[in-house]
């Protein structure tokens, strides 16, 4: 958003976080602005609505209708750049039951398996454990 017009941020913020909180989050389900007070947000005005309307609102609903552009398209190559680098250290990996696996911890959680006087000499990884059960895509009970 800073980007492509540095100058003009301050008066791109508001717009921004209004695009940001009437946008629907998939983990919500539904918009931030609809979670905090239970109705449905208004979009801003069309072009169409403002047939009888002097120019010089019609030039700013314009305006603000090219910002809400720039900043949706920033906020996708955003997330694209996001999706991308998340994707790179991820890695599908299925074990079956009766499998043996090795268990990677917190390193906060290590001091309850073992305490050590210098926990960057503690193990990584733990184990070996028996698979015994299959609870969801990426989750086992050991």
């Amino acid at each position: 958003m800073c980007s492509t017009r540095p100058k003009d941020w301050s008066k791109w913020f508001p717009l921004a976080e209004y695009w940001y909180n009437t946008n629907f989050h998939s983990s919500l389900k539904l918009t931030p602005f609809e979670a905090l007070y239970g109705y449905r947000p208004q979009h801003l005005p069309g072009i169409s609505y403002l047939k009888e309307v002097q120019t010089k609102a019609k030039e700013l609903v314009q305006h603000k209708q090219q910002l809400t552009k720039v900043i949706k398209d920033n906020l996708a190559l955003a997330h694209e750049r996001m999706k991308k680098f998340a994707d790179q250290s991820r890695t599908d990996k299925s074990f079956a039951i009766e499998d043996y696996v090795f268990l990677k911890l917190q390193s906060y959680r290590k001091n309850s398996i073992a305490l050590r006087k210098h926990l960057k000499l503690a193990a990584k990884f733990y184990g070996p454990f028996k698979v015994v059960e299959k609870i969801g895509a990426m989750a086992y009970k050991l």
